[in-house]
C-alpha cells in the first residue's frame, strides 16, 4: 500500500526537483502550496509514508545528503515525517537554515515547531511555522 501512495503521488504530480537548501525548500513549498487541497494532501500523505523516498523524488540530493537521510535515527525520521506532513497539509511555513558543511565536525539537525492549533466556531484552525536548522559543531 505504501508503494501505491508514493507511486500515485509521483505519477500525478511530476514536478521539478530542487536543491535541498533554503532556497530549494522555499521554491518547493511555493509549488506545493499552489496545488489544490486534495493534491497537496496526496503529497503530504506520500511524505508521511516514506520521507526519504519523498525527499529523493522532490529534491536533487548530494551523496552526503542521501547518506545522512538513510542513517537518521528512526525516531527523528518518524517525528519529521509527522510534523512536516502536518505543516504541509495546513500550508504552514516550513523553512530550512543551514551552515556550510565543516569537514571533521558533527552535523546537528535541530527543529523548532511553532505551530498552533485551536478550535473555533468554524472548526479547527492551524497557524504557525516549522523550522529546521542544520549546523556543525566539534
Amino acid at each position: 500500500m505504501l508503494l501505491g501512495v508514493i507511486f500515485v503521488a509521483t505519477k500525478l504530480f511530476a514536478m521539478p526537483q530542487y536543491d535541498l537548501n533554503p532556497a530549494g525548500v522555499a521554491d518547493k513549498l511555493a509549488e506545493l502550496y499552489a496545488l489544490s487541497d486534495p493534491d497537496l494532501n496526496a503529497e503530504a500523505d506520500a511524505l508521511k509514508a516514506d520521507l526519504p523516498a519523498w525527499l529523493n523524488h522532490n529534491f536533487t540530493l548530494t551523496g552526503a545528503q542521501t547518506a545522512y537521510i538513510h542513517t537518521m535515527n528512526p525516531d527523528l525520521m518518524a517525528y519529521l515525517s509527522e510534523r512536516l506532513s502536518f505543516c504541509m497539509r495546513y500550508r504552514l511555513l516550513i523553512d530550512l537554515s543551514q551552515q556550510p558543511p565543516s569537514p571533521g565536525f558533527s552535523k546537528i539537525l535541530e527543529t523548532e515547531d511553532k505551530s498552533k492549533t485551536k478550535t473555533t466556531s468554524q472548526g479547527f484552525a492551524v497557524s504557525g511555522s516549522f523550522h529546521v536548522s542544520i549546523r556543525y559543531e566539534s
